[in-house]
């Protein structure tokens, strides 16, 4: 699944990134859609470039079906509620 990460409002793409289920043996996080430790440090440098955050609320898009919703991405990596 691809998403767009924009800032609030949509004011700013930040970027299209891959998102992928996640293998979790516990059923809750089974099959979700994830984006990595690797793409949220990315993400998060993007935002801020200057200062080392460890998360921030932005907007996703899912390109495939057109929902957007808010929510708080990690520098650790992100489960997405879509």
């Amino acid at each position: 699944m691809k998403v767009n990460v924009y800032t609030i409002g949509k004011k700013r793409l930040i970027g299209t990134y891959d998102a992928r289920n996640a293998y979790d043996s516990s059923f809750y996080f089974r099959n979700m859609p994830t984006l990595s430790a690797k793409k949220c440090r990315e993400i998060l440098d993007t935002v801020s470039p200057n200062y080392k955050i460890n998360s921030q609320t932005l907007v996703f898009e899912n390109i495939e079906t057109g929902y957007t919703g808010v929510q708080e991405v990690h520098r650790g990596g992100t489960i997405l509620n879509f």
